[in-house]
């Protein structure tokens, strides 16, 4: 279902100046928003369909759709019986995001009537639920605990908070299942670096919002940065003669 603020009533797509300059979204995010917009406020949001519209494929649309839903303008609804039995799913969309995380003015929006189509079943397909697999919230104070942790042991820089841009940063990475998967494993490669401490021609060190970039985990993981690893000083030790 789509829901908007301005009816649609007229040959032409009314868009919101507040998602044009949305620079929480992409581009191709917000191609993808106003495509849907364009639609009655009783079109059904499929998968297939959507794919099948331009050239960019299942894997742009996914990373684009789940921009949209971290941003509040997409929502995915579970269906369910009188009797509670999940009878598949529905997208719901907004050209006002719904968790109202960006300066608007809040109204009530219209909404269309409900409609099923015949032709389009709400029940989930193999692929659309691939599509629609949803990403965990980013666990920002995990985050924000481990390089700490790193950093008092590498003498690096610690952080005192994840937000506005370094936050931003934060959800886009998390977005990719790769990164996910092995932030841990490259942010513990860090001491072993001793370009990323320091020995460098510029004295440079790493720090958190480096981390955050889009390349370095993979970096690490493929053994940029090699080097021998700086070693604490050694304990002082009584060399005097008893």
């Amino acid at each position: 279902m789509i829901f908007r603020m301005h009816r649609r009533d007229l040959p032409f797509t009314v868009i919101w100046n507040d998602i044009l300059n949305d620079d929480r979204i992409s581009f191709k995010a917000k191609g993808i928003l106003v495509y849907l917009l364009s639609k009655p406020d009783d079109w059904v949001v499929r998968s297939g369909h959507l794919a099948g519209v331009g050239p960019d494929g299942r894997g742009a649309l996914r990373s684009g759709m789940q921009e949209l839903e971290d941003a509040g303008y997409l929502r995915l609804d579970r269906l369910r019986s009188d009797d509670g039995l999940l009878e598949g799913t529905q997208w719901q969309v907004y050209d006002n995001p719904h968790n109202a995380e960006i300066d608007s003015v809040a109204q009530e929006p219209e909404c269309g009537e409900t409609r099923l189509s015949d032709n389009d079943p709400l029940l989930s397909t193999e692929s659309d639920q691939v599509l629609t697999q949803r990403v965990p919230a980013p666990p920002f104070a995990e985050i924000m605990q481990a390089w700490n942790n790193l950093a008092e042991t590498a003498g690096l820089a610690s952080v005192i908070s994840i937000k506005d841009g370094r936050r931003k940063h934060v959800r886009a990475r998390w977005r990719d299942a790769d990164w996910r998967e092995h932030w841990q494993e490259a942010l513990a490669m860090i001491p072993s670096r001793a370009f990323l401490l320091g020995e460098n021609d510029r004295g440079w060190t790493a720090d958190l919002d480096w981390f955050l970039k889009p390349d370095s985990v993979t970096r690490l993981l493929e053994g940029k940065y090699a080097g021998k690893a700086v070693k604490p000083p050694a304990p002082s030790r009584d060399d005097g003669v008893v």
